[in-house]
Protein backbone atom coordinates (compact mmCIF):
# COMPACT_ATOMS: atom_id res chain seq x y z
CA UNK A 1 0.00 0.00 0.00
CA UNK A 2 1.56 3.31 -1.08
CA UNK A 3 0.91 6.81 0.16
CA UNK A 4 2.13 9.51 -2.19
CA UNK A 5 3.60 12.86 -1.23
CA UNK A 6 5.07 15.87 -2.88
CA UNK A 7 7.42 18.49 -1.49
CA UNK A 8 6.17 22.07 -1.43
CA UNK A 9 7.72 25.37 -0.29
CA UNK A 10 6.14 27.25 2.61
CA UNK A 11 7.00 30.32 4.64
CA UNK A 12 6.35 30.55 8.34
CA UNK A 13 2.74 31.69 8.88
CA UNK A 14 2.64 35.31 9.97
CA UNK A 15 6.08 36.03 8.51
CA UNK A 16 5.67 36.68 4.77
CA UNK A 17 9.29 37.83 4.53
CA UNK A 18 10.56 34.75 6.36
CA UNK A 19 12.71 31.93 5.12
CA UNK A 20 11.14 29.35 2.81
CA UNK A 21 11.29 25.74 4.01
CA UNK A 22 10.17 22.61 2.20
CA UNK A 23 7.55 20.27 3.60
CA UNK A 24 5.89 17.05 2.53
CA UNK A 25 2.20 17.15 1.70
CA UNK A 26 0.11 14.10 0.92
CA UNK A 27 -1.24 13.51 -2.57
CA UNK A 28 -4.31 11.34 -2.38
CA UNK A 29 -5.02 9.17 -5.41
CA UNK A 30 -8.78 8.95 -5.10
CA UNK A 31 -11.70 8.56 -2.77
CA UNK A 32 -13.38 5.39 -1.54
CA UNK A 33 -17.14 5.83 -1.57
CA UNK A 34 -19.54 4.44 1.01
CA UNK A 35 -20.65 1.83 -1.54
CA UNK A 36 -17.05 0.71 -2.11
CA UNK A 37 -16.47 0.38 1.63
CA UNK A 38 -19.70 -1.62 1.95
CA UNK A 39 -18.65 -3.88 -0.93
CA UNK A 40 -15.35 -4.51 0.90
CA UNK A 41 -16.98 -5.30 4.25
CA UNK A 42 -19.98 -7.34 3.03
CA UNK A 43 -18.27 -10.64 2.13
CA UNK A 44 -16.09 -10.49 5.25
CA UNK A 45 -19.13 -9.95 7.47
CA UNK A 46 -21.38 -12.45 5.70
CA UNK A 47 -23.86 -9.68 4.93
CA UNK A 48 -25.14 -7.95 1.83
CA UNK A 49 -23.61 -4.63 0.83
CA UNK A 50 -27.04 -3.06 1.39
CA UNK A 51 -27.28 -4.27 4.98
CA UNK A 52 -23.72 -3.09 5.69
CA UNK A 53 -24.63 0.33 4.27
CA UNK A 54 -27.68 0.50 6.54
CA UNK A 55 -25.54 -0.39 9.56
CA UNK A 56 -22.94 2.29 8.72
CA UNK A 57 -25.65 4.92 8.15
CA UNK A 58 -27.32 3.95 11.46
CA UNK A 59 -23.94 4.20 13.20
CA UNK A 60 -23.42 7.72 11.81
CA UNK A 61 -26.91 8.72 12.97
CA UNK A 62 -26.31 7.28 16.44
CA UNK A 63 -23.01 9.18 16.72
CA UNK A 64 -24.66 12.45 15.60
CA UNK A 65 -27.57 12.07 18.02
CA UNK A 66 -25.27 11.19 20.92
CA UNK A 67 -23.04 14.19 20.21
CA UNK A 68 -26.14 16.42 20.00
CA UNK A 69 -27.11 15.21 23.49
CA UNK A 70 -23.81 16.56 24.85
CA UNK A 71 -21.97 13.28 25.20
CA UNK A 72 -18.65 12.07 23.75
CA UNK A 73 -18.74 8.89 21.66
CA UNK A 74 -15.98 6.32 22.07
CA UNK A 75 -15.87 3.35 19.73
CA UNK A 76 -13.20 1.06 21.19
CA UNK A 77 -10.53 0.17 18.67
CA UNK A 78 -11.80 2.76 16.19
CA UNK A 79 -12.14 6.39 17.27
CA UNK A 80 -13.67 8.85 19.67
CA UNK A 81 -15.84 11.77 18.64
CA UNK A 82 -16.61 14.98 20.47
CA UNK A 83 -18.05 18.42 19.85
CA UNK A 84 -15.72 21.42 19.97
CA UNK A 85 -16.32 25.16 19.49
CA UNK A 86 -14.67 28.14 17.88
CA UNK A 87 -15.59 31.34 19.68
CA UNK A 88 -14.65 34.96 20.07
CA UNK A 89 -13.03 35.93 23.34
CA UNK A 90 -14.66 38.10 26.01
CA UNK A 91 -13.03 40.31 28.60
CA UNK A 92 -14.85 38.62 31.49
CA UNK A 93 -16.97 35.49 31.98
CA UNK A 94 -20.01 37.72 32.50
CA UNK A 95 -19.40 39.47 29.16
CA UNK A 96 -19.38 36.15 27.27
CA UNK A 97 -22.58 35.13 25.51
CA UNK A 98 -23.35 32.11 23.38
CA UNK A 99 -23.52 34.41 20.33
CA UNK A 100 -19.71 34.55 20.60
CA UNK A 101 -19.62 30.89 19.55
CA UNK A 102 -18.88 31.13 15.84
CA UNK A 103 -18.83 27.48 14.88
CA UNK A 104 -19.60 24.05 16.31
CA UNK A 105 -17.24 21.30 15.11
CA UNK A 106 -17.12 17.54 15.38
CA UNK A 107 -13.65 16.16 16.02
CA UNK A 108 -12.69 12.54 15.45
CA UNK A 109 -9.61 11.15 17.17
CA UNK A 110 -8.57 7.71 15.92
CA UNK A 111 -7.69 5.15 18.56
CA UNK A 112 -4.08 3.99 18.76
CA UNK A 113 -4.67 0.61 17.12
CA UNK A 114 -6.41 2.26 14.13
CA UNK A 115 -3.52 4.70 13.75
CA UNK A 116 -1.01 1.86 14.03
CA UNK A 117 -2.89 -0.27 11.49
CA UNK A 118 -2.97 2.64 9.06
CA UNK A 119 0.79 3.13 9.41
CA UNK A 120 1.76 -0.54 9.06
CA UNK A 121 2.89 -1.46 5.60
CA UNK A 122 2.59 2.07 4.26
CA UNK A 123 5.19 2.80 1.63
CA UNK A 124 5.90 6.52 1.21
CA UNK A 125 6.46 7.40 -2.43
CA UNK A 126 7.56 10.82 -3.68
CA UNK A 127 5.54 12.06 -6.63
CA UNK A 128 8.74 13.72 -7.85
CA UNK A 129 10.46 10.33 -8.10
CA UNK A 130 7.54 8.93 -10.07
CA UNK A 131 7.45 11.96 -12.36
CA UNK A 132 11.15 11.49 -13.05
CA UNK A 133 10.42 7.95 -14.27
CA UNK A 134 7.86 9.13 -16.81
CA UNK A 135 8.94 10.00 -20.31
CA UNK A 136 7.83 12.82 -22.53
CA UNK A 137 5.98 15.78 -21.10
CA UNK A 138 4.04 13.91 -18.40
CA UNK A 139 3.01 15.81 -15.30
CA UNK A 140 3.47 14.68 -11.72
CA UNK A 141 -0.15 13.56 -11.66
CA UNK A 142 0.42 11.51 -14.84
CA UNK A 143 3.31 9.83 -13.05
CA UNK A 144 1.06 8.88 -10.13
CA UNK A 145 -1.51 7.46 -12.51
CA UNK A 146 1.20 5.45 -14.29
CA UNK A 147 2.52 4.10 -10.97
CA UNK A 148 -1.00 3.08 -9.95
CA UNK A 149 -1.79 1.56 -13.33
CA UNK A 150 -4.57 4.06 -14.00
Amino acid sequence: MSVFYKVIPRKTPGDPEGEVKYYATQKMTGTATLNEVCDYIAPRAGRSAGSVKTIIEDCATAIAETLASGRTVTLDGFASFKVTFNSKGAETPEAFSKSAIERVNVRMRPKKNLKNAAEQGVKLVSIGSIAAKTTGTGTEEDGVEDELGM
